[in-house]
């Protein structure tokens, strides 16, 4: 074991646990959603997700339509599960919760300064957020930081079921997206799957089929 890791698993871990160092952060975001209430599009799926975030943030932050919706943001890069959404509410580029014990004093001191200037400066009204499915991901997790308005599944494949174990509960967990979605919001499927109408019947709100692979 290195003199770094040893450092980090028996003191840092101790005093300053990632653990709490996460929800310290995913409380701030549930905050400034709480406070500022931005229009969510929740974005999930085995492939595509990406793609198809950038292409709604694109789209929606056209001048025309922006004059309409107003300010657009989107996730950055890969900040698709529960502290990469957190951090994304809060408006950071890139967040990862450091190794350092000063790294996460810094977080704990800098975050609550960040959402106060959120809660009374500018900030968007829509955010498109890339909701992924991992060992840090956790989609149950993720729709209470932030609710969405709007969900839309691109497709299921068998990406993560070693994290998982079945098809099924994939399935589950990804139709967390669906399930968060209010009756009058929108659940949006890709079609050209075999899981479209085990998605279809966790949704409360109206439910659109488009055709595509992802």
């Amino acid at each position: 074991m290195s003199l770094k890791r040893f450092i980090v698993d028996n003191l840092v871990e101790r005093l300053i646990p990632r653990s709490r160092v996460e929800s310290y952060v995913i409380g701030w975001a549930r905050l400034v959603f709480t406070v500022r209430r931005p229009f969510i599009i929740g974005i999930t799926g085995s492939v595509g997700k990406s793609t198809t975030t950038a292409m709604v943030a694109a789209v929606l932050s056209h001048p025309d339509a922006e004059r309409i919706v107003g300010p657009v943001a989107a996730t950055v890069g890969n900040m698709n599960d529960d502290i990469g959404v957190a951090g994304t509410m809060l408006r950071y580029g890139e967040l990862e919760i450091p190794y350092a014990h000063a790294g996460r004093l810094a977080i704990l001191f800098k975050v609550p300064f960040r959402a106060l200037r959120l809660l009374i400066g500018g900030y968007p009204r829509i955010l498109v957020l890339e909701c992924g499915v991992g060992s840090t991901a956790h989609l149950e997790g993720v729709v209470e930081i932030a609710p969405p308005s709007i969900s839309a599944v691109t497709r299921i494949g068998a990406g993560h079921l070693e994290l998982l174990g079945s098809i099924d509960r994939l399935v589950r967990e990804k139709g967390a997206l669906v399930r968060a979605v209010p009756s009058s919001g929108l659940v949006l499927l890709g079609q050209e799957h075999e899981y479209v109408s085990q998605l279809e019947q966790m949704a409360r709100a109206p439910v659109a089929k488009v055709p595509g692979n992802g």
